[in-house]
């Protein structure tokens, strides 16, 4: 901003606009050039895919994982993994994208929100500008058990 002591001073002002073209017009003297593209600073990563089954069954009182997720497309090599829905209280995610329930899960007694031992989950997958989800269906199936003794 001028201040008083430069009253009647003339401010000498160049602007600038970028054409259609992706050129930088110098307006002061009607030159125009070529804007140099940076691709890596400009380019916009994909959203990241989250890939994997998307249905699954699963003995009861497993202990092993029930399916491993991988993402591509990411804008970063850092990809956090969170989970969503109605029984994604009864998983856990790991940091390689190992999905397992948290604790055995029990045919006779099952735990998902609507108690029919098909347990829904979302699988989501962020590179910290965007996410990327799978929607995935575990079922819970009886094992044959041996019998308790009193």
């Amino acid at each position: 901003t001028p201040e008083a002591a430069d009253e009647g001073k003339f401010l000498k002002v160049t602007l600038f606009y970028i054409d259609r073209q992706c050129r930088v017009v110098n307006n002061y003297n009607n030159r125009c050039r070529r804007m140099a593209a940076k691709t890596a600073d400009n380019a916009v990563a994909p959203a990241p895919t989250v890939s994997g089954i998307t249905s699954s069954d699963y003995a009861e009182n497993g202990t092993t994982a029930v399916a491993t997720y991988a993402v591509a497309g990411a804008g970063t090599s850092t990809i956090t993994w969170s989970l969503a829905g109605d029984d994604s209280g009864d998983f856990s995610i790991s940091s390689a994208g190992v999905l397992s329930f948290s604790t055995s899960p029990d045919y006779e007694s099952p735990a998902d929100s609507d108690t029919d031992n098909v347990y829904q989950v979302t699988i989501k997958a962020s590179d910290g500008t965007s996410t990327g989800t799978l929607d995935v269906t575990v079922t819970v199936t009886d094992a044959n058990e041996a019998p308790m003794l009193n």
